[in-house]
């Protein structure tokens, strides 16, 4: 599906949602958000169980974490419905090789981020972490929604697409410092 579309369908959540938040996005379209220990590597999923919607967040995550999981996997959900029936684990959220998470990155990119908001930050100088830090969401998550502004005529700087994705790494690490993970 292209950019476009996808940025179009999140849309439209977002007006029915009236609010970008997450967790309001998810209760308006009736999806069950359950925090809970989802094993060793899996972040999040969502399913379909007995006609119910269900995004399952794994209970090792901080709150940065858990919102851009949470905003993933609302993606899935606007974007993969079929798939879902079956059930989608993320382990993988970053992997751009695969096509149905490359769409619910973009999905949750536009969820948490204005564009507004990294266009007025950019003209100060500051860095790429720096911003995504301001906005509370992953570095890796905001280069991929400059990397969508730039593609929609956006002056933007060039983004150089990071050789390795660090989202695991740090999600990792904070649940480490806070005794969460194993």
């Amino acid at each position: 599906m292209k950019a476009t579309s996808i940025l179009k369908l999140v849309d439209k959540v977002i007006r029915r949602a009236k609010s970008r938040a997450p967790e309001e996005i998810a209760a308006a379209l009736h999806i069950r958000v359950v925090t809970c220990y989802l094993g060793e590597s899996t972040l999040g999923m969502c399913q379909i169980i007995k006609g119910r919607k269900f995004i399952f967040l794994s209970d090792r995550l901080d709150y940065t974490s858990t919102r851009m999981i949470l905003a993933h996997e609302i993606g899935h959900f606007i974007l993969h419905k079929e798939q879902i029936k079956t059930g989608l684990y993320d382990d993988c959220l970053f992997d751009q090789k695969s096509i149905t998470e490359r769409e619910a990155n973009i999905a949750a990119a536009h969820i948490l981020i204005k564009d507004s908001e990294i266009s007025a930050l950019l003209p100060y100088g500051y860095t790429f972490q720096q911003i995504a830090s301001m906005l509370e969401v992953h570095v890796d998550l905001m280069c991929l929604k400059l990397r969508q502004m730039k593609k929609a005529g956006s002056e933007i700087q060039e983004i150089s697409e990071p050789t390795t994705y660090t989202i695991f790494n740090d999600i990792r690490l904070v649940a480490e410092r806070s005794g969460h993970y194993e």
